[in-house]
């Protein structure tokens, strides 16, 4: 069973890189809002069935669906190696103030550039996310709803079911945690080289997180305040300052 549905998730895996590349190309063509909010709405229908219901029924037919609540035994040698080279203490801690304190930077810096982002019309983000940033708030409600669904979704698929599949096909803890991270980064493959690699980088860190705190849960804690950050704190910061900023200034400039 396992072997078949690893397959099955390699499969879907193409499909969805695909079908994603080619919807992306159209939405980056979009104007209207409506026809921006519909394409965000099936992005997370299809990101909830592919990557949460699927691994469900996946980890159902294995007979592992006690690791969504527990960390799994099988994952416990690489938990252990990792924390061999950490200094002594409770290393999911560690882990989650470091986060918070750098969510804590990434906001304060978001909301002391935007102001001078505006002016200068430079942005934080990738140019090839830049389409996918919202514009309005109807849109900022999608994007925080394509956040959580992903931080929930792709840190079940991702750090759980792809990896137990590699570990009861004998990949060893290793690979079949690198190959999973991989594979996550590569299906953001619509950012381009760049986006690749940066998720890359940010599965290797939500896996580190995941084996150190020993929570699935806490991985998609800071799966999900990272995205907020990028596609609903950042644009709504810069839809703040261009309507309650903008308008003072620009009837200063009217009265001189």
């Amino acid at each position: 069973m396992s072997a078949v549905l690893f397959a099955l998730s390699i499969a879907l895996l193409v499909f969805f890189v695909r079908r994603d590349l080619a919807e992306y190309n159209a939405f980056r063509l979009l104007t209207a809002t409506r026809d921006r909010q519909r394409h965000y709405r099936i992005w997370v229908a299809t990101g909830f069935i592919l990557f949460f219901l699927y691994p469900l029924l996946g980890l159902a037919c294995i007979h592992r669906t006690a690791a969504l609540r527990h960390f799994p035994v099988e994952l416990a040698p690489a938990a252990l190696a990792l924390r061999s080279h950490m200094p002594s203490g409770d290393g999911g801690k560690a882990v989650l103030y470091g986060f918070l304190a750098s969510l804590t930077a990434g906001l304060l810096l978001g909301i002391f550039l935007a102001p001078r982002l505006r002016r200068s019309r430079r942005s934080l983000v990738l140019e090839s996310v830049e389409p996918l940033m919202p514009r309005n708030p109807a849109e900022l409600a999608h994007t925080a709803a394509l956040s959580l669904n992903a931080g929930l979704s792709e840190e079940v698929f991702f750090r759980l079911f792809l990896p137990m599949l590699g570990l009861q096909l004998h990949f060893g803890w290793l690979a079949s945690l690198l190959l999973a991270g991989l594979l996550f980064g590569l299906v953001h493959i619509y950012q381009g080289v760049a986006g690749v690699v940066s998720t890359t980088m940010l599965g290797l860190f939500l896996t580190v997180a995941y084996l150190l705190s020993g929570s699935l849960w806490l991985a998609v804690g800071l799966h999900i305040g990272l995205d907020l950050i990028q596609v609903v704190v950042r644009p709504g910061l810069r839809m703040y300052y261009a309507q309650r900023v903008a308008k003072p200034d620009d009837a200063q400039s009217s009265a001189s």
